[in-house]
């Protein structure tokens, strides 16, 4: 057993800051500051002329003792080496904490723009200032600023302009002036002088932007850069709007309609030298509904499968149908289907029986760009889903692979009769109300219920007989239901009856 030291551990004292080995110190080795400096060991860049030791009174406040340490150092044990009390604190500074950290900066049109340490030793000239920054940019004007903050009140600024080609071309010149604490140098940027003014064209050409503007830029030089007018480009309209501004009135926009020919000339005859000003806008029109070919797909029983592309905006399956050929002899109409891209649509129910019998069936849709139209061969089986049915007790597992059985279409016969004739009948968990037949062209029926009769979906050539499951009941839902109490149901049926009586009463007596 270590036992624990009782009370706090107070016989020590302490040196932070600028030292090599600042923490606590034991107060019986250490009697004296001179005798912690050496354990603490001072930097070279201590400030030894001003210390402070905080000392901790009896009341628990702190006493703060200014000391000397270059007169501890000289003279070990006088006067001003105080001996040491349990507690007490010694904190020494860096230097640099009582000096301001002066600069010099260097910005604008210059390589590296830089913030520099003043030295008062060395004299930072403009010229030399430049330099430390890399040198001037070649879009660097002749003039900057030198902006000096005065130290004592940074909020005072002066604004001081300077010729810097002269000072760098005339080193020992009158502009070539010393820099002071805090002075900024501005070099100014010859780009600063001038608005960025552009030019944009958009429409029927190959690469839209903006262009900057200059003078020697005209209509022909930008529809070039743009990459040149696109398929379909509408010679005859490319339209530019302009600003119109007359001194100090409000702005107003201009258009003009510009005409051309196939080699990018003027049919006025002017030529596309046409001058442009600062923020034309070009816009290059397109020929009216010019479209490229629009394509849908027709496979299966047609005479001439393929694509076919829509001759106009409202063609019709039947003209498509008729513009390939007309169904072969081993086509299935009832089972077609469609499939529409446009929009992420998928599959379309259609019948093509009812449109061959009449034009103006609503199912006569219009194609769009994408569709794919399938008229499949002559279908006279029926798929049963053999999931929530009895048929596993009649056929062999390697019947029932694929999860399904085909059989043999028989007319004006409904689902329930091919679940119970090649099915054996409904399973355990099957819902009799969840039989759904799909038929080959996509169209789903189910069953209906009409008081407690069932009317089970008629099947077509190429149905498929899917029958869903009974909702699954949780452990709560098939908890058995509490027992009737009998002696609260008469008392309740009593209390009922006599409540009715004294009313009856009540109304033959008023």
């Amino acid at each position: 057993m270590v036992k624990a030291i009782s009370g706090q551990v107070d016989n020590f004292v302490s040196i932070a800051g600028a030292v090599t080995f600042p923490g606590d110190y034991s107060l019986s080795n250490t009697p004296n500051i001179s005798t912690l400096l050496k354990k603490g060991e001072l930097l070279k860049e201590a400030k030894k002329d001003i210390a402070f030791l905080i000392r901790k009174n009896e009341d628990g406040t702190n006493k703060l003792i200014q000391v000397n340490l270059k007169e501890i150092i000289d003279a070990p044990s006088g006067t001003a080496d105080l001996f040491l009390q349990k507690g007490d604190r010694l904190k020494i500074y860096e230097q640099e904490r009582f000096t301001d950290k002066l600069t010099i900066s260097v910005t604008g049109a210059v390589r590296e723009p830089v913030e520099y340490p003043f030295d008062p030793e060395a004299s930072i000239t403009i010229s030399r200032a430049i330099l430390l920054a890399g040198g001037l940019k070649s879009e660097a004007d002749n003039f900057g600023y030198v902006i000096r903050t005065n130290p004592q009140n940074i909020k005072e600024r002066e604004y001081i302009k300077v010729n810097i080609q002269s000072a760098l071309n005339t080193p020992l010149g009158i502009d070539n002036i010393k820099l002071q604490p805090l002075d900024e140098l501005k070099v100014l940027d010859k780009s600063s002088f001038s608005d960025v003014a552009k030019v944009r064209v958009t429409g029927a050409v190959r690469n839209p932007g903006e262009f900057l503007y200059d003078e020697s830029l005209n209509l022909k030089d930008i529809i070039t850069l743009s990459g040149g007018l696109s398929f379909g480009a509408a010679l005859n309209r490319i339209d530019l709007f302009r600003i119109s501004m007359n001194g100090n009135e409000a702005t107003r926009t201009i258009v003009k309609t510009l005409e051309i020919d196939s080699t990018l000339q003027n049919t006025d005859g002017t030529g596309l030298e046409f001058e442009l000003q600062p923020y034309d806008e070009i816009i290059v029109r397109k020929i009216p509904n010019f479209e490229f070919q629009k394509f849908v797909t027709l496979e299966g029983e047609v005479k001439y499968p393929g694509q076919y592309a829509l001759l106009n905006d409202n063609e019709t399956i039947f003209s498509l149908l008729k513009r390939s050929g007309g169904l072969t002899p081993e086509a299935f109409p009832e089972g077609a289907n469609l499939i529409r891209k446009e929009e992420n649509k998928g599959l379309i129910v259609t019948q093509i029986n009812k449109i061959l019998e009449d034009t103006t069936s609503k199912f006569n849709y219009i194609m769009k760009d994408g569709d794919l139209l399938t008229i499949p061969k002559k279908d006279n089986l029926v798929a049963i889903i053999t999931e929530n049915t009895r048929a596993i007790d009649l056929y062999p597992d390697k019947f029932l692979q694929t999860d399904r059985i085909n059989v043999a279409y028989d007319d004006r016969k409904k689902a329930n009769w091919y679940i119970k004739e090649y099915a054996t009948g409904f399973g355990e968990h099957a819902s009799k109300r969840k039989v759904t037949v799909e038929h080959a062209n996509g169209k789903l029926k189910r069953t209906k219920r009409a008081f407690f009769i069932k009317f089970y979906p008629k099947v077509e050539p190429g149905s498929t007989i899917s029958v869903g499951a009974k909702p699954s009941k949780s452990k709560k839902q098939k908890k058995a239901r509490k027992a009737v109490d009998w002696g609260e149901v008469l008392s309740n049926v009593f209390q009922s009856v006599t409540l009715g009586v004294t009313t009856i009463l009540l109304v033959k007596q008023l």
